[in-house]
C-alpha cells in the first residue's frame, strides 16, 4: 500500500491519462481534476500490486486488446449518481402531452424507449413504473436500457436497492412496483418481476456507432452525461440518436445540459426535451432489433471504448467549495445587529453582507445584492417587519427568519408571518444566552437559506374537512411530530379534519412563550378542541394535545386508555420538547393502535421513533419533500425505513381520513389518499 504523496501526478503523467481517459470515456479532464483523478488511479493500482503511476502506464501499454483491464479501469473511472424519478418533471411531460398524443397516432404497437445511460437501474425502472401505470399493467411498452459499466449493469439487473432510495418513488407506485424485504433483508426492496420484465439492460458504448442494430425508439433519454462532453462529440451522439428515432420521437436530456454549438436536426422543445420533426431517414419503431450483449468488450490498446457515464472527476462539484450563505440582519436594535453579527461571523458557512435599521433600508440593499436569508425583526420604526414579507415575498421569495422578543400576547405576529412565508421563528437571544442558543440560531439560520419558501400550500378539495366523522376508529392514537415549517404544516393538516376525529398528540419544536398560543390559535380555526397539553391529561376524542415548550410530552398508560406525561427531562436530539420521546412512547404503551407522521423539520428527531413505531406495527407517513420548508427529519425517517407512505403535505388529511375509516364507505375518498 502507498499513499498519494509517494505518487506525485506530474504534468507529463496527467496528459498520458487525460489522453487515455478522453479515449476510454469521452470526458474531457481539466487539470484542476489532477488529484481526483490521482486519487482513482491510486485504488487500482493498491489492487494490482503497482507502486507507481509510471508502472501502471507501463502495465497498460503492454496490454493486448482483449484484456479486461480495460473495462475493469473503465469502471473504476466511472461514477454512477442517480436516483428514482429524478428530474421528475420529464415524466410528467410523458403522463400529460406526449402519452395521450402517441396513442392517439400508434394503437397497434409498443412504445420503444432507450434509456442511454442506465447506471444502476433507477431511470429505466422508474419509466417503467410510471408507463405500466398508465397503460394499467397492458403489454404497450418496451424498455433498452444501456451502460458502458458492467459492475453497474449487473446492479440493475438484480434489481436490489436498499431501502434509504425508497424515499425516491412516489407512494402510488410502490405497490406495484417493488417488494419489500423481511427478516434479515428487511432493509433491502427488490424491484417487481412484472417491472423489470419490461426492461431490457445491455453492454452499449455510445461513442462506438451505427446505433443501427437497435431498431428505432419513441423516447432517448440520456441525461446527465453531455455536460461532460466536447461539442464534437454531443453532436456526433445525438446525430446517431436522430438516425434511430421516428417521426416525432424525444430526446431527453439533462435540466442542467445543453445542446448549443452543436449542428443537428433536433428541435427544441422546451425543459431539455428535443423532438424530432422531419421524417427524413426516420425509422419505423416496428423495426425492433436485438443488440447484441457485449460484456466483455475489445478495445484496441490505444483505442479503447469510450464510456459515455458521467464520471466524479469531471463533475465540477466534485472540487468545488460550498460558498458561504449571505445573510441581511434587520433590526431596529444596534445591539441585536452587533450581536448577531458577531454570532454569524464566527460560523464558517455564513456571511453577514449587511445589517439594516428598518425595511426600507433592507429593500435598497436587497437591490444592490440580494442575500440567501434575512434575519427580520417585527416591531420597526417606519414599517413593522409582517407589513415587510407581505410587500417583499410575492416581489422575491427570499428565506426569511424572524428574530423576535415580543410576548405571548403578542404572538399573533409571528404566526402572520409564518402563514406569508418566514421560514422560521426565533427568540432574541441575550448576550449570557449567545453561548448556550447561539449554534441553534445559526443552524436556523444555515437551513432557512437552503429551504423553501411557501406562500399557501396547493389545496385539494376540503374533503375531509367536509365529511362527518361519525364511523372514525377513535380507539386509534395518532402522533404527529414537526419542526421547522410546522406551524403552518400542522394548521393545513388539523383544519382539514372533520369533527369526531380520535386523539392526536403533537410535538412541534416550538419556544415555551409560544406554544400555547399556537394551540389557542389552532381551537379556533378547527371543530374539534385544541390546547397545549397539562400532565395527566387523559386522551380523549375530538381532541389535540399540543407539547408545551422546553418540556418532554410522552403518554403512558391510565386505566383502559392513556395520559400525557409532562416532564422537565434533558434535551433529546438537542430539542425539548423531543418527537423521538412522544414517538418511543407511543411504540412502548400502544403499539399498532397508533399511527406515526412525520411533518417538515431540520435534523432528525423523530426518525428513530417513527421506526419503532412502524416495528410495533404502527401505521405511519412523511411529508414528502416537494412540499416540506425543510426536508430533513422525514428524509431521515424514510431513510430508516420508518415511513409506509410519502405524501405532500396536502394530503396527508386525506390520508389519515382513509386509515381511520372504519365502514371505508367514502370509497371516493381514496383517489386522494
Amino acid at each position: 500500500m502507498f499513499s498519494i504523496g509517494d505518487n506525485e501526478c506530474g504534468d507529463d503523467e496527467f496528459q498520458y491519462f487525460q489522453d487515455l481517459i478522453m479515449r476510454l470515456c469521452g470526458i474531457h479532464l481539466k487539470p484542476i481534476k489532477k488529484d481526483l483523478l490521482k486519487t482513482r488511479l491510486l485504488r487500482r493500482l493498491n489492487d494490482l500490486g503497482l507502486g507507481s503511476l509510471a508502472e501502471y502506464r507501463t502495465y497498460l501499454s503492454h496490454l493486448p486488446s482483449t484484456n479486461e483491464e480495460w473495462q475493469v479501469l473503465i469502471n473504476v473511472m466511472t461514477t454512477n449518481k442517480t436516483d428514482f424519478f429524478r428530474e421528475s418533471s420529464h415524466l410528467q411531460f410523458l403522463l400529460e402531452r406526449y402519452l395521450p398524443e402517441w396513442e392517439k397516432r400508434q394503437l397497434n404497437r409498443r412504445l420503444r424507449i432507450w434509456s442511454a445511460a442506465s447506471s444502476t437501474g433507477e431511470e429505466p425502472y422508474s419509466l417503467a413504473m410510471v408507463l405500466d401505470s398508465y397503460f394499467k399493467g397492458a403489454d404497450r411498452f418496451e424498455i433498452c436500457a444501456s451502460d458502458v459499466d458492467t459492475e453497474v449493469l449487473a446492479h440493475a439487473k438484480n434489481g436490489v436497492y436498499s431501502l434509504d432510495r425508497l424515499q425516491g418513488i412516489p407512494a402510488q407506485y410502490q405497490f406495484r412496483g417493488i417488494t419489500r424485504g423481511s427478516g434479515e433483508l428487511r432493509r433491502w426492496f427488490k424491484i417487481k418481476k412484472e417491472i423489470q420484465s419490461k426492461v431490457q439492460f445491455q453492454y452499449r458504448n455510445l461513442v462506438e456507432t451505427p446505433y443501427s442494430d437497435m431498431g428505432a425508439f419513441d423516447i432517448i433519454f440520456c441525461r446527465n452525461v453531455f455536460i461532460y462532453f466536447a461539442s464534437d462529440l454531443i453532436e456526433k451522439v445525438i446525430n446517431e440518436f436522430y438516425e434511430v428515432s421516428a417521426t416525432g420521437s424525444l430526446l431527453v436530456i439533462g435540466h442542467s445540459e445543453t445542446l448549443q454549438n452543436t449542428k443537428s436536426q433536433w428541435e427544441y422543445g422546451g425543459a431539455s426535451i428535443f423532438t424530432k420533426s422531419s421524417a427524413k431517414h426516420a425509422l419505423s419503431p416496428s423495426r425492433s432489433a436485438p443488440t447484441k450483449v457485449l460484456m466483455h468488450p475489445t478495445p484496441a490498446p490505444h483505442k479503447p471504448i469510450p464510456v459515455t457515464r458521467v464520471s466524479s472527476l469531471a463533475s465540477p462539484a466534485a472540487v468545488s467549495v460550498h460558498a458561504k450563505k449571505k445573510v441581511l440582519i434587520v433590526d431596529d436594535s444596534k445591539t441585536i445587529r452587533d450581536l448577531l453579527e458577531r454570532l454569524f461571523r464566527q460560523d464558517s458557512e455564513l456571511e453577514v453582507i449587511g445589517k439594516a435599521t428598518n425595511p426600507i433600508e433592507a429593500w435598497e440593499m436587497i437591490k444592490g445584492e440580494r442575500p440567501d436569508v434575512i434575519t427580520l425583526d417585527i416591531h420597526m420604526p417606519e414599517m413593522d417587519g409582517v407589513t415587510f414579507l407581505e410587500t417583499l415575498l410575492p416581489k422575491d421569495p427570499i428565506p426569511v427568519v424572524m428574530i423576535t422578543s415580543i410576548s405571548q400576547e403578542e404572538s399573533g405576529h409571528v404566526f402572520r408571518a409564518l402563514e406569508l412565508g418566514a421560514v422560521d421563528y426565533i427568540q432574541k437571544p441575550s448576550l449570557p444566552e449567545l453561548n448556550s442558543i447561539g449554534p441553534m440560531i445559526c443552524e436556523k439560520v444555515r437551513q432557512a437559506a437552503t429551504g423553501k419558501v411557501l406562500h399557501k400550500q396547493k389545496k385539494l378539495s376540503p374533503i375531509t374537512r367536509s365529511l362527518s366523522g361519525q364511523g372514525l376508529d377513535q380507539s386509534t392514537i395518532v402522533a404527529i411530530g414537526s419542526s421547522t415549517g410546522g406551524t403552518e404544516a400542522l394548521k393545513h393538516v388539523l383544519t382539514e379534519l372533520p369533527k369526531g376525529i380520535p386523539p392526536i398528540v403533537i410535538v412541534q419544536h416550538i419556544p415555551p412563550v409560544f406554544s400555547a398560543a399556537f394551540a389557542n390559535r389552532l381551537n379556533q380555526l378547527c371543530p374539534f378542541e385544541v390546547k397545549e397539553a397539562r400532565s395527566g391529561d387523559i386522551l380523549l376524542p375530538d381532541q389535540v394535545l399540543i407539547a408545551p415548550g422546553a418540556k418532554q410530552l410522552s403518554l403512558a398508560p391510565s386505566g383502559n386508555t392513556y395520559c400525557v406525561k409532562i416532564t422537565d427531562d434533558p434535551p433529546v436530539n438537542r430539542h425539548k420538547p423531543s418527537v423521538d420521546v412522544l414517538f418511543d412512547s407511543v411504540a412502548k404503551h400502544i403499539g399498532k393502535k397508533a399511527i406515526g407522521i412525520i411533518l417538515t423539520g431540520m435534523g432528525a428527531d423523530g426518525a428513530k421513533g417513527l421506526l419503532k413505531m412502524r416495528e410495533a406495527g404502527a401505521r405511519t407517513a412523511a411529508q414528502d419533500e416537494e412540499s416540506c420548508v425543510v426536508f430533513g427529519m422525514p428524509k431521515e425517517a424514510i431513510r430508516l425505513g420508518a415511513v409506509e407512505e410519502i405524501r405532500p403535505l396536502n394530503e396527508i388529511a386525506a390520508l389519515l381520513y382513509s386509515w381511520l375509516d372504519r365502514d371505508k364507505r367514502l370509497s371516493w375518498v381514496k383517489k386522494y389518499a
